[in-house]
């Protein structure tokens, strides 16, 4: 249940670390990190977003099951009445 807020103070604190590493005289980075952290939390917090999970994954069955890959590649259903934003629910798909 916690989950937004423990992420949300995760990443204030990762980024923090990195606009101090960016800082650092020491080690040079050649990359903006504090770009890439803000990068990486926002496609994390997109992540948990089970509502738009629940429609990308429709998205992505919809597309793909009657393509080239169709036999290869299955995405779950999703279960609407049983998922919420903070609850995805799918049928359960045997592997090989």
């Amino acid at each position: 249940p916690e989950a937004f807020e423990n992420v949300a103070l995760d990443s204030y604190v990762l980024r923090l670390a990195a606009k101090y590493g960016a800082k650092n005289p020491i080690k040079k980075f050649n990359s903006d990190v504090v770009r890439i952290v803000d990068e990486l939390v926002g496609r994390l917090f997109e992540e948990m977003d089970y509502e738009r999970e629940a429609m990308q994954c429709n998205r992505f069955r919809e597309t793909y099951q009657d393509g080239k890959i169709a036999g290869f590649v299955r995405a779950p259903v999703v279960v609407d009445a049983l998922s919420t934003s903070r609850v995805l629910t799918m049928e359960f798909v045997e592997g090989e």
